[in-house]
């Protein structure tokens, strides 16, 4: 044996391990597709075992050094005599093992005489807070899994001398893996894998990545058969399943959280993303990382990489090919080929779930074999509140969740289950139940999305995507930085368009307060980031489908839209779950009518939740915690049918201390108060906690104002809350969070931490209102929007808005709440800038405010602007004419202009010529003598002015108005204005003919908005380039023009994908000579802009038609499809470039044809058309033409 002493050279493969013995003729591996259970083979010798041990010896102090406080010596204390002593209800009776932490005892329970581990933090590492903090997080970890492959955790508590902290456990006497005799068979491993496999799969399901997988961490409980359970996850780390609803946390920044602590870990069976530290890429993939090294060494008799430090390791792991499988016995063929996906250093290459692992041991994962267990015979009080509460009963609500997501992943369709019930009665355990289940199993990926009802950062879509890509805590910059490298990756690299990373940073982080100026893309509605997050799922769902949870949608509008869209979405394989109140929802409005909306799919169902049947409620109580008989019917009688009431009741118990153990579990101490009412048990359980707290008259408003913040909170914007409330700051709130979660009163999340409850929130801000509090605390709410975000998105302007009502500062938030129903209505969220307004008009009458205050009337031009997004062309003339007499009446001149302005508007969309121009106008005047400084206003009204000449042939008047506009626009500093305007002189140059100005302007009109971010206005960019190539003859490049404006399309979700794009594609077919192609197209065309009454495009596929009708010989077909085409063109009054473009065409094959008589009127037609497009020079070639054709009888 090489000694490691002899050199710096690793161990080799060849010295370490050998193949199997065989007999003569007989293979070592049995041939199989799945990795079956195979025959026995005989054992043999395969590692130098004195050499590992030695190795495994030096890697034993790493994960200690990594934790500890480098340089810092512990206090010495002495340790206490624990032997015979009692330890909460342990009486101690050996020493079993110590360690550099701490040490370990074998324990009885005083009252049931059942042996458990008592693990004891040795009393100097207690006085270091990084080891108690370590020490926590693991009990915290593993109380909140139960299950028969995870290690019981019984009880928690502090020594009373020296405050150390101890855990009791369930005892394993017979040791680890790493203690028992190697593995002999195949049968023996594959067992062995399958439990931890399971027992893995329950923990990712719950947000919980173990990240120190070894077989030191592997105990075994019995023998016959051999049982495994997983322990030891103080390095555990939440999953990128679920982020913000894990449990606990363990990141860098949290309290007592280091760099060393993320990256620690087990060397030899490390993953690569835990040797660089890349914790945001940690997942389930990690931990199987280091199963398939566990697998390796039972199978090989040592792990797939040794080396002789760390650093030596971390390369071969990261960077050496993964070594041939030498088992020590028979195994599959596929065994190889499965392990090597475990090992795959790239951590988006490996395998993703336990449960695909599972079935490629052959062994289909099953729910019942996931699932809780409940665990409750040995369990003391210390951990009530972090263990999992279980679910009971809902057999109906849970299969008609599993059919859902059966027939999605059959059907390959999207389906929406609404769960709608009273509070408490259990309709978000049911959909986290469902949730964990499917996860689990492998059946599909979990995207969550929680409300409350005031908004905050941890509410709604953007903090779902940026929990689910593992970006929160992020900064803008290093948000965009995430999410293009993760687009790089599969499956998003193949689904995902150029902009989505960009539009997800927009959708995370929008706020760039303070950070450097980079790269923006403007959302010009709702429907725009939904398609964006809609892409995102297309791309998760490739790999699996996904389920989409949406809590509390009461308070959710915006993901009702989004659940809407993704109901309305084909090939989808997504399951919505959404969760509703019902009480809440009667005094939500909109939200009501949306969820109506939503159920008017038939692809929604509506399922209703009741209270909980009373032998439902029992075996709930009784899973809770070992009660006699009489307290379960005590606690579910009080219940009433409410789950939520029940638990609630026996945590108050537990708090109270007014349980105690007997020998047949826990009892009464003495005669139990009356149950009081659920508002009242809150505030009880409140009341309890923070009798424990130091500081408790800090404590109490320190809530309140988390209560005035929303239900999830923000861990900064709570902490700067409280700095502008004088509140305590962060020295404070660590530990009030901390006795939240162990009190199950609070939950940790990514970023921050949420009420348990909306009611225990409700009970908060009740009690403040009392207190007469409630006003000034959000004003504190208020200011704290204004000092942390000094760039305000549309959500930050609403909450300041809503937080300064409450704290009844109305005329403050007046101006906020019509600048936010104005920034919703501009992206086409009529709805919400609805309400907001009608709040505003309350506001108003709350303040008394005269007539003559021009306030009165700022709600009527956005009102307009709602009825010209619907299209209501007539109705919003005959709304907007008293607001503009009233407006004129009281000389609101500012209102004047703009209600002008959007009577011109209106005007436009029923063609109203002359009276439009008339409108604008007048607005013109108004602006050029009293509002000279309203620059981007006057831009906005010269181009659309320009617009009005440009559509009904007034090209010079176009031009020139055009130069105006963007004159105004630059003076103004508005770039969208400036890039309209240049686009606009690009398409005036195209119709007239001019095509290299025309690309000049297009391509500097493009290059504005790339870098504003618009895409709507880039898509109409790329789709003039498209028209300038095809009318230079080049159909080819016009051709990949057209398709990438549909892309453009559709990545922002635009109609005129279906419009514009599809027609414009055909027209470049036309020009390459694929008739058949394009006539079959532009028939579907024609009837779907029938339908959609889009008169304007359906002229112009009338006249492509009439082309393709005239190169098939069909010349009858030709006259009926011109009749129609010119028709409109000529009651419209307007003009078509296209139709002059296809007139000019279809002339020359007329006349190529014999056709003379239709070729004459044909060119004659186009003739016109060109001159009042502006092109003379076509029209006078046309004329020429037709000369020639009257001379001789014939077209040259």
């Amino acid at each position: 044996m090489r000694s490691k002493h002899e050199d710096n050279a690793p161990p080799t493969r060849d010295a370490t391990t050998r193949a199997p013995e065989t007999t003569p003729g007989a293979s070592p591996r049995t041939p199989a597709t799945a990795l079956e259970r195979a025959p026995l083979s005989r054992d043999s010798e395969v590692f130098d075992s004195e050499a590992w041990d030695s190795l495994a010896d030096d890697f034993d102090s790493i994960e200690a050094d990594l934790l500890g406080d480098l340089g810092e010596e512990p206090e010495s204390i002495e340790e206490p005599e624990l032997i015979g002593a009692q330890v909460g209800p342990y009486r101690v009776e050996a020493e079993v093992g110590r360690g550099g932490m701490g040490r370990v005892f074998r324990a009885v329970h005083v009252h049931s005489g059942h042996a458990a581990a008592l693990k004891v933090v040795r009393a100097d590492m207690a006085t270091r807070p990084r080891y108690k903090e370590g020490f926590r997080r693991e009990v915290q970890a593993i109380a909140a899994l139960t299950h028969p492959g995870i290690v019981r955790l019984y009880d928690y508590g502090h020594l009373d001398a020296i405050g150390s902290p101890w855990c009791a456990m369930e005892f394993a006497p017979l040791g680890s893996l790493r203690d028992r005799e190697p593995r002999a068979s195949w049968n023996e491993a594959r067992a062995i894998l399958v439990q931890i496999l399971e027992a893995l799969a329950h923990a990712h399901a719950r947000g919980v990545v173990h990240r120190d997988l070894k077989p030191d961490n592997v105990l075994v409980r019995g023998d016959a058969p051999l049982r495994c359970v997983l322990t030891d996850f103080g390095l555990a780390h939440p999953g990128t399943r679920a982020m913000d609803q894990a449990r606990w946390v363990s990141r860098p920044g949290d309290a007592g959280v280091t760099e060393a602590m993320v990256t620690a870990g087990t060397p030899a069976y490390m993953a690569p993303e835990q040797f660089r530290g890349d914790w945001r890429d940690y997942g389930p993939w990690t931990d199987l990382y280091a199963l398939g090294c566990l697998a390796w060494e039972l199978i090989c008799g040592a792990p797939p990489f040794l080396a002789w430090s760390p650093e030596a390791l971390a390369h071969k792991h990261e960077n050496d090919p993964r070594p041939p499988l030498t088992a020590r016995f028979e195994v599959p063929d596929a065994l190889e080929g499965w392990l090597h996906a475990l090992l795959a250093p790239v951590p988006h290459e490996r395998t993703r779930r336990a449960a695909d692992a599972l079935r490629g041991l052959g062994e289909e994962p099953t729910r019942r074999r996931l699932a809780s267990q409940q665990a409750h015979g040995h369990v003391g009080l210390g951990l009530f509140g972090l263990r999992e509460i279980p679910l009971i009963g809902r057999a109906d609500a849970q299969a008609l969740i599993r059919g859902a997501l059966a027939e999605v992943a059959q059907t390959g369709e999207t389906r929406a289950v609404v769960v709608q019930g009273p509070s408490g009665a259990g309709k978000s355990r049911l959909v986290e139940w469902m949730t964990e289940q499917a996860h689990a199993t492998g059946q599909a990926s979990v995207f969550a999305a929680f409300h409350s009802p005031v908004a905050g950062p941890g509410d709604g879509l953007g903090r779902a995507v940026a929990s689910h890509l593992g970006c929160v805590g992020l900064s803008r910059p290093e948000t965009l930085a995430r999410l293009q490298a993760l687009s790089q990756r599969p499956p998003y690299a193949d689904l995902l368009m150029r902009d989505d990373p960009l539009g997800l940073t927009e959708i995370v982080a929008p706020d760039a307060a303070g950070e450097p100026e980079g790269p923006r893309l403007t959302f010009e509605s709702d429907r725009e980031r939904h398609v964006v997050v809609r892409r995102l799922l297309e791309a998760e769902a490739a790999r699996r489908p996904v389920v989409v949870w949406l809590d509390d949608v009461q308070w959710g509008a915006d993901s009702l839209v989004f659940a809407d869209l993704l109901a309305r979405s084909p090939r989808l394989p997504v399951l919505v779950l959404l969760t509703v109140r019902e009480e809440a929802l009667s005094e939500q409005p909109h939200e009501a009518r949306l969820l109506e909306q939503l159920l008017d799919n038939d692809n929604v169902t509506r399922l209703a939740l009741d209270t909980l049947p009373e032998g439902d409620r029992e075996r709930l109580v009784a899973g809770l915690l070992k009660l006699p008989p009489e307290l379960t019917r005590a606690a579910t009688h009080a219940a009433g049918g409410s789950p939520l009431y029940a638990i609630q009741l026996v945590n108050e118990w537990v708090e109270r201390d007014l349980l105690t153990w007997t020998p047949d579990g826990f009892t009464a101490r003495g005669e139990l108060p009356r149950p009081a009412t659920p508002a009242e048990l809150w505030r009880e359980r409140l009341q309890g906690l923070l009798v424990d707290l130091e500081h408790v008259e800090q404590a109490r408003p320190m809530l309140q104002l988390a209560a005035a913040l929303g239900q999830q909170l923000d861990a900064h914007e709570w902490r700067v809350a409280c700095e502008q409330a004088d509140l305590p700051g962060a020295e404070r709130i660590e530990p009030l969070v901390e006795a939240m979660v162990v009190h199950r009163l609070a939950r940790r999340q990514a970023g921050g931490w949420s009420f348990v409850h909306g009611k225990l929130r409700e009970a908060l801000e009740e009690e403040a209102r009392e207190q007469r509090a409630w006003g000034a605390l959000n004003l504190a709410c208020a200011d704290m929007i204004e000092v942390a975000y000094p760039q305000k998105t549309t959500t930050l302007i609403e909450r300041r808005a809503l937080h300064l009502i409450e704290a009844d500062a109305l005329e403050d938030a007046l101006e906020l709440l019509l600048e936010a129903a104005e920034r919703y209505i501009t992206i086409d969220n009529n709805e919400r800038g609805l309400l907001l307004l009608e709040r505003y008009a309350q506001l108003v009458e709350q303040l008394g405010l005269p007539p003559t205050d021009p306030r009165r009337g700022a709600p009527g031009p956005h009102r307009v602007v709602v009825l010209l997004h619907q299209e209501a062309f007539v109705q919003a003339r005959d709304a907007i004419q008293p607001m503009l007499e009233e407006a004129r009446e009281q000389g609101w001149t500012r209102l004047t202009c703009t209600l002008l302005t959007r009577l011109g508007e209106i005007h436009q969309g029923l063609s109203n010529v002359d009276e439009g121009l008339e409108a604008f106008g007048d607005a013109l005047e108004v602006l050029e003598r009293h509002l000279p400084d309203w620059l981007e206003m006057k831009a906005h009204i010269l181009h659309n002015v320009a617009r009005f000449h440009y559509e009904h042939g007034r090209v010079d008047l176009a031009r020139s108005t055009t130069e105006r506009a963007l004159e105004a626009a630059r003076e103004g500093g508005d770039p969208i204005g400036e890039a309209w305007s240049v686009w606009m002189r690009s398409c005036i140059a195209l119709s007239a003919s001019e095509l290299e100005a025309a690309k000049a302007d297009c391509l500097e009109s493009k290059a504005i908005f790339d870098r504003c971010g618009h895409r709507r206005g880039s898509a109409h960019c790329v789709n003039s380039l498209a028209e300038i190539a095809r009318f230079q003859g080049d159909h080819e490049e016009a051709l990949a023009g057209y398709l990438h404006t549909i892309d453009l399309c559709y990545a922002v979700g635009l109609p005129q994908a279906h419009t514009f794009g599809r027609l414009n594609v055909c027209l470049a077919w036309l020009g390459l000579g694929r008739y058949d192609e394009a006539i079959a197209k532009l028939k579907e065309l024609e009837v779907f802009y029938e339908e959609a009454e889009r008169s304007g495009e359906l002229a112009v596929v009338r006249a492509a038609l009439a082309l393709g009708a005239a190169i098939q010989g069909r010349f009858e077909a030709c006259d009926r499809c011109l009749e129609r085409s010119w028709a409109w063109i000529r009651e419209a009054d307007s003009t078509e470039r296209d139709v002059a473009d296809l007139m000019e065409e279809l002339g020359g094959v007329l006349c190529d044809a014999g056709e003379v008589e239709r070729a004459r009127r044909v060119m004659a037609f186009a003739a016109e058309q060109w001159r009042r497009l502006g092109s003379p020079a076509r029209a006078e070639a046309l004329d020429e033409r037709l000369t020639r054709l009257d001379a001789r009888g014939e077209v040259g």
